[in-house]
């Protein structure tokens, strides 16, 4: 097991990208917030407002009514006193959620601001200390050079050789100065991670000093009747438009999935998204999942919705193989023996009089069966079914099918959404 020091400014660009997200979120927040409560407050205003035409429109009713409607002018004069007054304590509460609000967003922002700057000054700091260890280092290779440089033009001015021991002692301290001014550079350029490959930042496992423990790289095959995994990641990157499907598969539908194979994938979560997709892979080693020998199959997406996100479970359906413009019959309409198969044809119009007819069978659906040969478009099949006394006939007309006929597609229960 290696131990591998967590250092330099890599760690320190994530957290100021995070810290930045983190403050334009409270930004957005505080705003939306605000302008909620802004506009009830407003709305409080209008209803005060509207109260207080009221109460002077009764007022002044009151001031002009007749004796006979003093009464009533009187109690319309009290509703609308009423009715200012609630309102205008509506008005106050709204005025005072409107302060406490303001001040609550103002501390969120002004907090999501200091992480920022915090994360800033540190990476600036490391940059700066890394820096100078290049400098210090240039400066010990200039320092040796020039030594060496002295020892040589010595040696010339005496016209004589340099002693050999000089020379090497001189070589050597420049190698050692340039080793180190080469490992101070390396680990400047190690403070920037780069990305392998585009996608968006979900996670971010390392802080300053860390030290981590690798133990190989995290797979994602199945292999044996498990599979390996190692430690978390410094950095988890996931490509969302570049989706794929794992999906589990018995020993009897993997048999008859493979690469190429084209799939239509649907959400529970998701009504109304339904994707296609073609497999890319199947794993050629089995997987025991609760006790079942499970062969996973990898499909890759093809253009997947925004509202997809990784670790979703999805439905997958695999086109076996289709055929076009063919003759059909539902599948209890068949008899089965073997490499033998028998349809009852009607005689006449008589259902109860049936030919058991040899027919040959084509690709098999989920609920129908294609019909090759031995019956002819039109044809009416009668299918027997089990009835609470005796039994009962009805006629099945085998009928041309226009469009594609697809096989027993296998689907796969549980499959999960990677990146």
């Amino acid at each position: 097991m290696k131990k591998i020091l967590i250092a330099g400014c890599a760690f320190l660009t994530a957290t100021i990208a995070q810290a930045q997200q983190a403050l334009s979120n409270a930004q957005a927040k505080a705003s939306l917030d605000l302008a909620s409560q802004q506009a009830q407050v407003t709305q409080a205003q209008s209803l005060v407002d509207a109260d207080t035409v009221a109460l002077g429109n009764a007022q002044s009713a009151l001031a002009t009514a007749a004796p006979a409607d003093q009464p009533a002018a009187q109690q319309a004069v009290g509703n609308a006193q009423a009715a200012l007054t609630k309102d205008q304590g509506a008005l106050a509460t709204a005025k005072s959620q409107l302060a406490s609000l303001q001040l609550s967003s103002q501390a969120s922002v002004t907090t999501a601001q200091n992480a920022v700057t915090s994360a800033q000054n540190g990476r600036d700091a490391k940059l700066a200390a890394d820096q100078q260890a290049i400098a210090a280092a240039q400066r010990q290779v200039a320092g040796a050079q020039a030594s060496y440089s002295s020892a040589v033009a010595a040696n010339s001015v005496k016209e004589a050789p340099a002693a050999a021991d000089q020379l090497a002692q001189a070589e050597a301290a420049v190698a050692s100065a340039q080793n180190q001014a080469t490992t101070a550079q390396a680990n400047f350029n190690a403070s920037t991670l780069t990305a392998p490959a585009d996608g968006t930042v979900t996670a971010v496992n390392g802080r300053v000093g860390l030290a981590a423990s690798v133990t190989g790289a995290a797979t994602t095959g199945a292999t044996g009747s498990g599979s390996t995994s190692s430690s978390s990641p410094f950095v988890s990157i996931v490509d969302f438009s570049h989706l794929e499907a794992k999906v589990g598969f018995s020993e009897a539908d993997a048999a008859k999935v493979a690469a190429g194979k084209s799939a239509v994938i649907t959400f529970d979560s998701l009504p109304g998204v339904r994707l296609t997709g073609t497999v890319r892979t199947v794993d050629l080693t089995s997987t025991t999942v609760s006790n079942v020998v499970t062969y996973f199959a990898y499909i890759t997406i093809n253009d997947a919705a925004a509202a997809v996100k990784t670790g979703m479970t999805a439905s997958v359906t695999i086109t076996i193989s289709a055929t076009d413009n063919v003759l059909e019959l539902p599948i209890s309409a068949v008899t089965s023996r073997g490499t033998t198969a028998t349809v009852n044809v009607e005689r006449g119009t008589d259902p109860a009089k049936t030919t058991p007819t040899q027919i040959t069978l084509g690709v098999r659906g989920d609920s129908t069966v294609q019909i090759v040969s031995g019956l002819a478009e039109g044809a009416h099949v009668v299918v027997v079914r089990a009835a609470a006394t005796g039994t009962s006939t009805s006629g099945a007309g085998a009928v041309q099918r226009t469009g594609a006929f697809t096989g027993a597609g296998a689907a796969g229960a549980g499959g999960r959404f990677g990146g």
